[in-house]
Formats: C-alpha cells, structure tokens, sequence
C-alpha cells in the first residue's frame, strides 16, 4: 500500500483507511421455522448465536451487527473469517445431527 493512502484528510476531516475481510452469517429458513415453533426455535437459536459468537472471537473477530437471523463480523485478516466459517459449519452441522427433541439446551 502506498503510505500516503493510509491515511487521507479532507479538509479537517481526517478519514484513517484500513483494510477487513466481512464474513456474514443468516439462518436458513427462518421465518418458516419461527412460524412452526417459535418458542423452541428460539431457545435453540439462542444457544448456536452463543457458539457462532464464540468461533468468531476465537479468530480474533468482531461482530459489529446483528439481526434477529443473522451476523456481521469484521476480521483483520483474510484467512480468520474463512476459517470461521468453516467452524461454524461443522459447528451447526454437529448440532443438526442431534435429535431435535434434544437440541434445547438444559436449564
């Protein structure tokens, strides 16, 4: 990168620039699972947002927005947001492969 580009002013505004990779995470068929059976959906997506959080910490990620089906995170590098994905893929798909009944998580 050219140094004079890192950081740019325009009149007294200064604008710093800095590069971050985006990874962004939605639920698959939300809606249709809230209208089936919101209360437990909600209990379970609860408990994998807690995990997807933790993954995304994990390689040094932020999240900096959020839906109620979905995340955005800023990474500082290329590779940490692709490894997170996969993660979380595993992640969910481990989770998945319990019965549903057993999905939600104990108090």
């Amino acid at each position: 990168m050219v140094p004079w580009l890192k950081q740019l002013r325009i009149g007294k505004l200064a604008i710093e620039r800095r590069l971050a990779a985006i990874l962004v995470a939605e639920v698959a068929n939300y809606a249709r699972l809230m209208e089936q059976i919101e209360e437990a959906f909600l209990v379970v997506l609860r408990s994998y947002f807690g995990a997807v959080r933790e993954v995304i910490a994990g390689h040094r990620g932020h999240i900096f927005s959020g839906a109620c089906d979905g995340i955005v995170a800023e990474f500082p590098s290329i590779v940490e947001p692709i490894r997170s994905a996969l993660e979380i893929q595993s992640e969910i798909m481990d989770r998945n492969a319990v019965p549903e009944p057993q999905r939600v998580p104990r108090s």
